[in-house]
């Protein structure tokens, strides 16, 4: 009688317990959850991804707000009262991930059902008649803590004449599952050669998480059981280097023509049944076609023997290709970095890619710019343009090319420098990923990649506020660099005197003047596109 009292006095606090729910966020398709107002949910990851709640319920992003966090792994949220009732969905919103199926739904529910009255039927004073309890001994089966689900890959581990190719991404885990005597190793020489092999496990449900040590790489496991390797039981799994350059939603639709250069990856990403192949007839006839994968994933890193080719990528399900399911990517030839300019300092300049807005053009590349335009700048008004320290439409140059989790992509010199949340000006040499850039509507733009590449082009213009807005973002950049490798100061003796960006502003005042005094639109450069003024 005692413990059935308790039990219902406990009953409305225990609907009150708060959960943790973790997730690890991956690129796959995700079962509708369920939480309670009060429950908190984690998403863990290797690889880049992101958190944002998008009211859209799709991956329509319109609406949608960042987690506390949530450009890095561990990304929490806590169900509120607002959220009782409603269907909370969550995605990521790196380029491709969520048509890929990155999007998760959880449905919550009121703090309780215990927050209601509880109604309790009276006791009856009947005796209540216990059960004699078995001295025997509970039987109970083992309690597997990890499940199929936990998984990315879940294989039957048997003898059959072949497999079929897996991918996968870093921190992606694979099980290998079997009955009757089986064991799983590594062989890194992708055959039955067990040289230099490492042993994964000998008992079923061995699992392996893929590492950054295998991004990029094909990984082979075998089972060394005497003749079963030879037999069939071998599979490789690529893993996809951490760095996608060009992510997919692989679908039926015409696509428009993409640019790479070597050593870019491309992934394509699908729900359905496709698959991809290279076409060197560069139409949808097959002949001498290479298979690049038939499981959404596939990926293909573009080699110096693809520079200055048209790559075509078709998928080979019937009628897709003829539907549209066929892409063409130019390969940039590779080409010499120019050296720095002589004029010493090293590079300074953005690329040819780069987009500014011009008054009464809108968007506009960096290359087509002059001497007298009107570009946006850190006050989010129009500044003339009054020089360029560097313009070379010809020489190829080193650029860090910068992605902030808008999408927005900005190319500049290493030694450039860019408004950072704190205020300073930074080289681009000392960013990394997860800095806040600045936007001129003061908004953040977070650095989610960062590569080096090379262009053609070479473009340093001076504005009279020695700033400018680049890229779809408007991030707000100095006209300048700095002299001091990774400084955002000028030093004298170690000790910091004036930031690198109030300097160069402070010597080019003559420079200034004399524009604004003569307006001189002409100007001349050497050899290398350094102003002659």
């Amino acid at each position: 009688m005692f413990v059935l009292l308790l039990s219902l006095l406990l009953l409305p606090l225990l609907s009150f317990a708060e959960e943790n729910i973790d997730i690890a966020w991956t690129i796959r398709q995700y079962d509708d959850m369920a939480a309670n107002v009060g429950d908190t949910i984690t998403f863990n990851w290797t690889f880049v991804h992101n958190v944002y709640i998008h009211p859209s319920g799709t991956c329509d992003e319109n609406g949608s707000r960042i987690l506390q966090g949530g450009i890095s792994s561990g990304a929490t949220y806590t169900f509120t009262e607002a959220d009782a009732g409603t269907e909370v969905v969550f995605a990521c919103q790196i380029f491709g991930h969520c048509n890929a199926g990155q999007l998760l739904k959880v449905i919550v529910s009121s703090s309780g059902s215990g927050s209601a009255p509880v109604s309790i039927a009276p006791v009856s004073s009947a005796p209540v008649s216990i059960a004699p309890v078995s001295s025997a001994p509970v039987s109970s089966a083992p309690v597997s803590l990890a499940s199929a689900d936990d998984a990315d890959i879940v294989l039957d581990w048997i003898i059959k004449p072949s497999y079929e190719d897996e991918t996968a991404m870093v921190g992606d885990t694979i099980r290998f599952n079997w009955a009757g005597v089986h064991n799983v190793f590594i062989h890194p020489s992708g055959s039955c050669d067990q040289s230099d092999s490492l042993e994964i496990g000998q008992t079923s449900g061995t699992t392996y998480t893929f590492t950054e040590e295998d991004a990029g790489s094909d990984v082979y496991f075998a089972c060394q059981i005497s003749g079963h390797c030879d037999a069939g039981q071998i599979i490789k799994v690529s893993v996809a280097p951490t760095d996608i350059d060009i992510a997919l939603d692989w679908v039926i639709r015409t696509y428009e023509d993409e640019t790479a250069m070597v050593g870019d990856t491309i992934q394509f990403n699908w729900a359905g049944v496709h698959n991809v192949y290279i076409h060197p007839s560069g139409t949808c006839d097959g002949m001498d076609s290479i298979e690049i994968g038939q499981k959404s994933g596939a990926f293909y890193t573009f080699t110096e023997d693809d520079a200055g080719q048209d790559i075509y990528f078709a998928c080979q399900i019937t009628g897709h290709c003829g539907a549209g399911q066929i892409l063409k990517v130019s390969v940039e030839p590779t080409a010499t970095p120019a050296p720095a300019p002589s004029g010493g300092g090293g590079g300074f300049c953005f690329s040819g890619n780069t987009i500014v807005d011009v008054l009464g053009k809108g968007p506009t590349s960096i290359s087509n710019l002059h001497i007298g335009d009107q570009v946006k700048t850190n006050n989010n008004k129009y500044d003339t343009v009054y020089s360029f320290g560097h313009h070379n439409p010809n020489q190829v140059g080193e650029f860090l090319q910068i992605t902030t989790t808008n999408k927005s992509v900005i190319e500049m010199s290493k030694d450039h420098l860019l408004l950072v949340s704190d205020g300073r000006y930074i080289p681009a040499s000392a960013l990394t990923v997860g800095y806040q850039l600045v936007t001129v509507d003061h908004a953040s733009a977070v650095i989610n990649k960062i590569k080096t590449v090379q262009r053609k082009g070479l473009y340093a213009p001076f504005t009279m506020s020695g700033t400018i807005a680049i890229g779809d973002d408007n991030i707000i950049a100095s006209s300048f660099v700095t002299l001091q490798e990774n400084q955002d100061m000028v030093t004298i003796f170690n000790v910091p005197i004036i930031s690198a960006h109030t300097m160069a502003y402070l010597f080019e005042s003559l420079h200034r003047m004399t524009y604004h005094s003569f307006g001189n639109k002409e100007e001349s450069y050497s050899s290398d596109g350094i102003s002659n003024w």
